[in-house]
């Protein structure tokens, strides 16, 4: 058992290390610290964080801020969602926007006539558009072939 335990703590920290590579996350333990502080800051009402007695798993509940909740019945859910997209299009590389620009124009473009037109790697462009995709900006319809994106707009 022992050895078992030893093998799934390695494990675990090479997983660490693996998803800080990607830049999927911080180094270790500082993340729930650091959302608490945010949280406070921007008054919203502090994360909820559950597990089991063998923590197995953990849980965080993340509350709306209440101005937040003021906003949205104020201006209605549409319109938060074009200034949540509109703040995410500001923080875009100019890599990202081009893409977007070109995408809107040209919705059936393939990522090598993309990759051809703005003058990066078509690498570089599955990168930017998964990251893309992600955020919720750039929706692909339809297959590789014969699909389209779709670019939600703000």
């Amino acid at each position: 058992m022992l050895l078992s335990l030893h093998r799934l703590v390695i494990v675990t920290a090479c997983l660490g290390d693996f998803f800080k590579e990607l830049e999927l996350t911080e180094g270790r333990c500082t993340g729930f610290p650091k959302i608490r502080r945010a949280l406070k800051a921007n008054g919203s009402p502090a994360p909820i964080f559950q597990t089991d007695t063998d923590r197995e798993y953990f849980m965080v509940t993340l509350k709306i801020n209440p101005r937040a909740k003021k906003m949205a019945a104020e201006i209605g859910p549409q319109k938060v969602v074009e200034k949540v997209v509109e703040k995410v299009v500001e923080k875009l590389s100019s890599n990202q926007r081009e893409i977007m620009e070109t995408i809107a124009k040209d919705p059936a473009i393939s990522s090598s006539a993309l990759a051809d037109l703005i003058g990066i790697s078509s690498r570089k462009i599955q990168e930017n558009v998964a990251k893309l995709k992600s955020m919720g900006i750039l929706k692909r319809i339809g297959p590789d072939k014969g699909g389209h994106w779709e670019v939600v707009k703000g």
